[in-house]
């Protein structure tokens, strides 16, 4: 072999070593890319996980809950009362009717979004009026 076939053969090697290490960079910042996003949708999981849980337990210590009448509008203010999460951006949106309040969690500047349907009678933060005084209905009988 003389020293310009051993020259092309060097090239060629190298030039194949660096595109494949190329490709295993793109290759790993992907899996990195990945799991940070599957991180921040942890996170997010976790502070709607959160927020739901300390809305159960406020309905646990109320003795008696208040009708539903105005209720989610009440949600709103205990909810808009509470930090978010750092990085977390938190939008809530009140339902028409006031019968619920839409809970979205952002991470900032990022596309990942969570969304969550909070209704108070769910949550036991409300009772209808029956319930409040310990009446059902009359069952109503069609003959």
């Amino acid at each position: 072999m003389n020293l310009i076939e051993v020259l092309m053969a060097a090239l060629l090697v190298s030039l194949s070593a660096g595109s494949s290490l190329r490709i295993w960079s793109l290759i790993a910042m992907g899996v990195t890319q990945e799991e940070r996003r599957q991180l921040l949708a942890d996170r997010l999981e976790g502070e709607l996980a959160a927020l739901e849980a300390s809305l159960r337990l406020q309905s646990r210590q109320s003795l008696q809950p208040p009708p539903c009448g105005n209720s989610a509008a009440t949600l709103q203010t205990l909810l808009s009362s509470r930090p978010s999460a750092e990085g977390v951006e938190r939008r809530l949106t009140l339902l028409p009717a006031d019968d619920g309040l839409l809970l979205e969690l952002a991470i900032d500047g990022l596309p990942l979004r969570r969304q969550r349907l909070l209704l108070p009678a769910a949550l036991g933060l409300c009772q209808s009026p029956s319930a409040a005084t310990g009446s059902a209905p009359a069952p109503q009988i069609h003959g």
